[in-house]
C-alpha cells in the first residue's frame, strides 16, 4: 500500500508536499516534526486546519497518536500557521514536557530495577 501524501500551505504562500506517511504508523509528533522541518514553524506553536471553509482544526496535542486519529486522508491539504502561545499555554506546555520526561525516566528506572532484581 503506498504511503499517505499531504500538501502543506502556509499563510505566507509556501507550499510543500509531505509523502510516504503511514496513516497508522506515523505519529502526530512525527508529522509535526516534518512540518517544522519544511516550514520552520515550531511544533509547540503549530496550528493547522484541514479542507476548505468551513475549516476543520486539527488536534496536534497527542504526539504519540497515529495520524489516522486526527482525521486526515491521502491528498488532503493542510493550512499551517504559527499560533502565538499565551504565557499560560507556554507554562502548561513546559509542565507537560517535564511530566513526559519524568514518566520516561521512571519507566527507565523501573526497567533497570527489574533487571537488577536477580542480582541479590
Amino acid at each position: 500500500m503506498p504511503g499517505l501524501t499531504l500538501k502543506l500551505k502556509t499563510k505566507t504562500g509556501q507550499q510543500h508536499i509531505v509523502s510516504n506517511l503511514d496513516k497508522d504508523g506515523t505519529t502526530v509528533g512525527a508529522l509535526k516534526q516534518k512540518i517544522t522541518e519544511l516550514t520552520a514553524i515550531p511544533g509547540a506553536g503549530l496550528h493547522a486546519v484541514l479542507g476548505f471553509p468551513p475549516f476543520k482544526q486539527l488536534d496536534f496535542s497527542r504526539d504519540e497518536a497515529p495520524i489516522a486519529s486526527i482525521g486526515i486522508s491521502n491528498g488532503d491539504t493542510l493550512i499551517v500557521e504559527e499560533k502565538q502561545l499565551s504565557q499560560a499555554e507556554r507554562d502548561q506546555l513546559e509542565a507537560a514536557k517535564r511530566l513526559e520526561q519524568d514518566e520516561k525516566l521512571a519507566k527507565e528506572l523501573a526497567a533497570q530495577e527489574g533487571g537488577d532484581s536477580g542480582a541479590g
